[in-house]
């Protein structure tokens, strides 16, 4: 077993691999528009995706809906099934390649952010709504596969 490095910037999906495996199953919440995804898939065609993702602008960009190996599951995950406030984020990033440049939507969460708005000062956050919520365990249990 490959020991988890600690590492100061992203992590590739290269390293990824690498600490997973090649044909892996992958449990990816808050897969936004499946952009990360996607380059997993890259470098590890034989991995098998469950992708979370509660935020419906980046759902009406995700790329993979129809791809054999990744099941998107429009939800966030928390600790209850129902639903939980969600803080969508917001903001314009000049220089961003990003589709959403214009109106972030990578940062959103189910804490009120506060680390976040100091750290980067362009991204903001709408007010709550309510998005619907599944668990680990539901998960589990409803697909039978071994975490």
């Amino acid at each position: 077993m490959p020991t988890v490095a600690h590492y100061h910037r992203e992590i590739t999906p290269s390293e990824i691999k690498d600490l997973v495996g090649i044909s892996p199953f992958i449990i990816e919440i808050g897969c936004n528009d499946g952009e990360d995804t996607e380059a997993m898939l890259n470098v590890m065609p034989g991995a098998h995706f469950h992708c979370f993702e509660p935020e419906q602008r980046a759902l009406a960009r995700f790329r993979l809906r129809d791809h054999p190996q990744v099941v998107l599951h429009e939800c966030g995950v928390t600790h209850r099934l129902g639903t939980a406030q969600f803080w969508p984020s917001t903001g314009d990033i000049p220089g961003s390649t990003a589709p959403c440049k214009h109106d972030w939507d990578y940062s959103g969460g189910f804490s009120r952010p506060t680390g976040h708005l100091i750290r980067d000062k362009l991204v903001q956050f709408k007010e709550p709504i309510e998005v619907p919520t599944t668990t680990l365990d539901y998960f589990y249990d409803e697909y039978q596969h071994p975490i």
